[in-house]
């Protein structure tokens, strides 16, 4: 069974979902339009997530095997990328929903993986603040 499943997440509860965070048509065309920038940076982006994220002793023990770490960046990678593809459909939730369980099976403390998108919003908006530094609100 899969996991949207388990966790009630069918397409109504998505679209309420949507709502509360107030993800509209346009945001998501606005997302979309950005995907070119954040492939461009997304290494990069990954990398200084990841210099974080092992400046903290706490978290460096997570990811002491260099395979693991290799890994878990590609999967960063990917979910940066899938943040701006514009598709939030029920196989992108069941991709998250999967991270969520592999997070909790190895025991990496919810304060890391809250606090690392608290670490990606500021990545992020530094990204997309210098790409529309001197570009009016037009796209």
């Amino acid at each position: 069974m899969a996991l949207t499943e388990d966790y009630g997440l069918d397409a109504a509860e998505r679209e309420k979902r949507k709502r509360f965070v107030r993800l509209t048509d346009e945001d998501v065309r606005l997302l979309t339009a950005l995907l070119p920038t954040i492939e461009r940076r997304v290494d990069g982006l990954v990398e200084a997530f990841y210099a974080r994220v092992l400046a903290l002793q706490d978290a460096r023990e997570f990811f002491q095997v260099p395979d693991v770490l290799l890994r878990v960046k590609r999967e960063q990678r990917n979910y940066l990328l899938d943040l701006f593809k514009g598709r939030y459909d029920e196989t992108y939730i069941e991709r998250r929903l999967q991270i969520g369980h592999v997070h909790a099976r190895i025991g990496l403390p919810p304060w890391l993986y809250i606090g690392g998108n608290s670490v990606f919003f500021e990545l992020l908006t530094a990204v997309i603040r210098r790409r529309y530094m001197f570009r009016p609100y037009k796209m």
